[in-house]
């Protein structure tokens, strides 16, 4: 519920049914005013601050969602340090699924990516940081929203609804999917991946990371454990709140294809990573977010949450897109866009 009042009233009516129920929380934020700004300022695109001209590129976010650091000719920044946060994670088999919450700061390349119009609710997507300016994520998160202005990116973020002292906000410059990608059915989500552009960069804390992209072509064997991470659905075991992990192993694709039948195409393009019995993965809401496992010291990128079966169900693991076949599309993606900004 949006007020452009300065006040608000809320009526609550219980049903006073004894049902055992912990009651409910009430969550609100009040926002600035749009505001009119001088010739010689630019109007940062939340339209509640103005930024005199001679700060514009900078260097320095002074609006605050990176509008006065637009178009100033940032480098891809691929070669810089990644999967290394400041904070170590918590590593175990907790669910997302009726799992314990991450440490805060533990997985700083994890992004919300949300629809504006829908917020506080705006959650769609997970994502993943690679650098100042570029996230990786699923295809078919743009399916029902594809224009970029429908969407805010916000990194930094541990919290769903409350706004955290940590997160930055970015809005999206471009997004480009994969175009192998067709994704209305199941055995058609190969290659469901995007790159997506931020309209300016973000700026690195511990907070705020970016996580390794793998050497193409990596294979990663079955049973090594991954970690996948999302606000994603909980299935009633749990806060949906707060940022989430789960420990799920490798499994094999051949039994991952007999697992699922004709109705899946399991090949080098995806990889399967859950238990047997279940209970442990991804659900509804972490669609793009990060699978990533340690090599060689560093987190690397391997996969990104896409499709699957039942949530954390026996015999029906998730199905992640394979980043390391994916690298040489995203790198060639980021040139070409930095080609055309320079032309």
């Amino acid at each position: 519920m949006l007020s452009t009042s300065t006040k608000v009233l809320i009526r609550f009516k219980s049903t006073g049914a004894g049902n055992g129920n912990n009651g409910f929380r009430l969550y609100f934020e009040h926002t600035a005013p749009p505001v009119e700004c001088d010739r010689d300022q630019v109007s940062c695109h939340h339209h509640s601050k103005c930024v005199t001209k001679e700060f514009v590129c900078n260097g320095v976010d002074d609006c605050g969602d990176g509008t006065d650091e637009e178009n100033c000719g940032q480098g891809p920044f691929v070669d810089m340090p990644c999967g290394k946060p400041d904070i170590s994670p918590a590593l175990g088999n907790e669910r997302i699924v009726g799992g314990r919450e991450a440490i805060p700061g533990s997985w700083p390349w994890q992004v919300s990516l949300r629809v504006w119009d829908l917020e506080p609710f705006g959650h769609a997507c997970g994502g993943a940081i690679i650098n100042r300016q570029w996230l990786i994520t699923a295809g078919h998160c743009f399916r029902r929203y594809p224009k970029r202005k429908s969407w805010r990116v916000h990194v930094g973020k541990y919290s769903k609804l409350i706004h955290d002292s940590t997160e930055q906000i970015r809005y999206v410059d471009a997004i480009y999917s994969h175009p192998d990608f067709k994704g209305l059915e199941p055995w058609n989500k190969a290659r469901d991946v995007a790159a997506v552009k931020l309209n300016a960069p973000i700026e690195f804390t511990p907070f705020v990371q970016p996580v390794c992209l793998p050497k193409p072509n990596l294979d990663i064997p079955p049973g090594t454990v991954c970690h996948v991470t999302g606000w994603g659905i909980a299935r009633g075991t749990g806060s949906e709140l707060i940022l989430k992990q789960a420990a799920v192993p490798v499994i094999p694709r051949r039994k991952c294809q007999e697992w699922y039948g004709p109705d899946y195409r399991i090949d080098e393009n995806v990889i399967c990573a859950g238990f047997p019995d279940g209970g442990h993965g991804a659900c509804n809401g972490d669609s793009g977010g990060p699978l990533v496992t340690k090599i060689d010291g560093t987190w690397q990128l391997v996969g990104i949450v896409s499709t699957g079966g039942v949530c954390a169900y026996a015999e029906q693991p998730g199905i992640y897109t394979a980043v390391a076949s994916q690298v040489p599309w995203i790198l060639h993606t980021i040139n070409e866009d930095m080609l055309h900004f320079f032309v």
